[in-house]
């Protein structure tokens, strides 16, 4: 018998969040060229995990006993994982399936179509609750007309959680009299680093 595994079909949410299990499911479609049949067979699926993520599924999974008849595609409901992602972004799962036969004097003459894969790609998402504290602001006490200054500022900032260490961008907006100008206003410091429950220096601009 002539197996074939047409094609695997992976489900996943579109969705989930940092830390919690959701579930990852797969089917696969097989089929017997023949000539023999029905022949017994088994599929076994493997799930392609991230690296940021763990199964506490067994893996691979083994459907046992499918029979399949001559010249006609068969569906093979797969396993169910349940799969847990710890960091945020989006994450393809690749499952990949491979049919045997499982029946006594009969095998297959051509290993080579006996194996296929698929995905499925679902975004892991977390919260962060960022807080500025306060802002420092630094200028000379006084200085003559015409005469170029420099205010400088940082800030205090803080991530409430529940995720961290998240990173973010602090933009810095001077605020001038009628009188004062300066080039570049608003300016952001970006991508500074708030592990989770500690509060962090942000070293501003200069103006």
């Amino acid at each position: 018998s002539d197996l074939k595994a047409n094609s695997v079909t992976v489900s996943s949410p579109a969705s989930s969040a940092v830390g919690s299990p959701f579930s990852v499911t797969a089917s696969a479609s097989v089929h017997n060229n023949g000539a023999y049949g029905p022949t017994s067979t088994d599929t076994t699926f493997t799930l392609g995990l991230p690296g940021d993520c763990t199964t506490g599924s067994a893996n691979p999974q083994t459907v046992q006993n499918t029979s399949l008849p001559t010249s006609t595609a068969t569906s093979v409901s797969g396993p169910a994982w349940s799969v847990t992602c710890t960091t945020p972004s989006s994450h393809t799962f690749a499952m990949a399936a491979s049919i045997a036969v499982d029946q006594l004097h009969v095998s297959d003459p051509n290993s080579g179509n006996d194996s296929t894969s698929g995905s499925s790609s679902t975004n892991i998402t977390a919260t962060s609750d960022i807080k500025v504290n306060s802002v420092s602001v630094t200028s000379p006490t006084s200085n003559a007309a015409g005469v170029a200054f420099n205010v400088s500022a940082s800030a205090s900032e803080h991530n409430n959680g529940s995720y961290g260490p998240t990173n973010v961008d602090t933009t810095f907006t001077l605020t001038l009299p009628p009188d004062c100008s300066t080039a570049t206003n608003p300016q952001t410091i970006e991508d500074t680093s708030l592990p989770f429950s500690t509060a962090t220096p942000v070293t501003g601009p200069t103006w």
